[in-house]
């Protein structure tokens, strides 16, 4: 079973956007070559924004994990963030003490999600470990979190699991990737349907194997990295002496 909670991020987001939908579009129409610095203030130190949709929304992290725990959080530049930290635990209530789980990473959004208006709202995806050092991918969809693992990657197959979502498309088709014992990736897709209860999922494997076979090559690993509105999925396999070919599939 695949847990899932709703959470406050809806109604905190869209009080941030509120104040500055006017605002955003005008204060960031600079050229491309113009960087701005947009740090979380809880860790000036380190901050990492790793997804943007066409709303111009952007997900990330703070914190490097060990001396400060990673803290996923959602962006409106200038500086209206939103905790995105996993939540969807029996009997959290204010992360990340226990039983919340202590890191979270929230890493790709889909890109035609808007802020109010007709277009759908975010859908979010990323990682969170657990107290037993499991991580595990997950999906935030209108403000309800659920736990998304591919079953290949779970024990008995895998002692500790290590999975990940890293880019979702408007289908809600997510791409992402677990690890095995001698910790080699393997790549997927996967297909969810957030209608039902729990959310249902459908994993298309994009492992080592069939890159093998299908370039002729030796993979020892396989990422896959981000999905597009046309299925398109991009990515990358690693060879025998550890060395990372792009690709891309259909």
């Amino acid at each position: 079973m695949k847990p899932k909670a709703s959470t406050g991020f809806t109604r905190r987001l869209l009080m941030a956007v509120a104040a500055v939908i006017g605002l955003a579009p005008a204060a960031f129409a600079q050229a491309p070559q113009t960087f701005f610095v947009l740090n979380n203030p809880n860790d000036p130190m380190f901050n990492q924004l790793l997804g943007i949709n066409n709303g111009n929304v952007i997900v990330g992290y703070f914190g490097d994990g060990m001396a400060v725990a990673n803290h996923g959080y959602v962006l409106v530049p200038a500086n209206h963030y939103s905790d995105e930290n996993f939540t969807a635990v029996a009997g959290c209530t204010t992360p990340p003490a226990p039983p919340c789980p202590p890191q979270t990473q929230a890493i790709g959004i889909n890109p035609n999600s808007a802020l109010g208006g007709a277009a759908p709202f975010p859908d979010i995806v990323g990682f969170y470990t657990d107290a037993a050092g499991a991580t595990h991918g997950f999906l935030d969809s209108f403000g309800v979190q659920s736990t998304i693992d591919d079953p290949a990657g779970l024990p008995p197959n895998v002692t500790t699991p290590v999975q990940n979502l890293l880019g979702i498309n408007n289908a809600l088709r997510a791409a992402g990737f677990w690890t095995d014992n001698a910790g080699h990736e393997h790549g997927f897709v996967v297909e969810i349907n957030t209608q039902t209860t729990p959310v249902s999922t459908n994993f298309i494997e994009l492992t080592p194997t069939k890159v093998s076979a299908d370039l002729g090559v030796v993979a020892v690993a396989t990422q896959t990295s981000n999905i597009n509105k046309n299925n398109l999925v991009c990515g990358f396999w690693t060879d025998a002496n550890n060395n990372n070919h792009g690709f891309e599939v259909f």
